[in-house]
C-alpha cells in the first residue's frame, strides 16, 4: 500500500487528514486483530478500545 500525504494548508484541511489517518490505523488494527487474536477474544468492545487509543494519540500529535 503506498500512501501519499500533502501537508495540509487550513485547520480543516489537518482534521480532514488526523480522521484519514486514524481512519487507516482503526482498519489495521482491525484486520491484525481478525488475523490474529483467537476467536474468544475477537469482542467489540477490544476492538473499540483499541480505536479509541489510537485516536486519542492521533488527535493529540
Amino acid at each position: 500500500m503506498r500512501i501519499v500525504v500533502h501537508e495540509p494548508e487550513t485547520e480543516s484541511g489537518v482534521l480532514e487528514l488526523q480522521k484519514r489517518v486514524t481512519d487507516l490505523h482503526g482498519h489495521i488494527i482491525k484486520n491484525y486483530i481478525t488475523r490474529n487474536v483467537p476467536e474468544a477474544k475477537k469482542r467489540e468492545d477490544v476492538l473499540q478500545a483499541v480505536i479509541s487509543a489510537l485516536q486519542t494519540n492521533v488527535t493529540s500529535v
